[in-house]
């Protein structure tokens, strides 16, 4: 099942560009101190994704096996 993004409320940038990503949000995502996480532009203007490299490697896959699966019915239908 398909989770829904979730707003979780709003932080500030630090002076020196740090956040503090909200309790809720590392309880849920089981983030401790020292975990590494990735950060990317997100295609809307002005956004960020914050992933854990596990989650995001998981979601690659996961588009990988999409895309394999489509080639096989393009491929198919020859």
């Amino acid at each position: 099942m398909k989770q829904e993004m979730k707003f979780h409320g709003s932080v500030s940038v630090g002076d020196r560009g740090q956040i503090v990503i909200p309790v809720d949000v590392r309880d849920a995502l089981n983030i401790k101190p020292g975990d590494k996480l990735l950060i990317f532009n997100a295609p809307a203007k002005d956004a960020l994704v914050v992933a854990k490299p596990e989650s995001f490697e998981k979601h690659v896959q996961e588009m990988n096996d999409h895309a394999e699966k489509l080639r096989e019915q393009i491929n198919g239908d020859k």
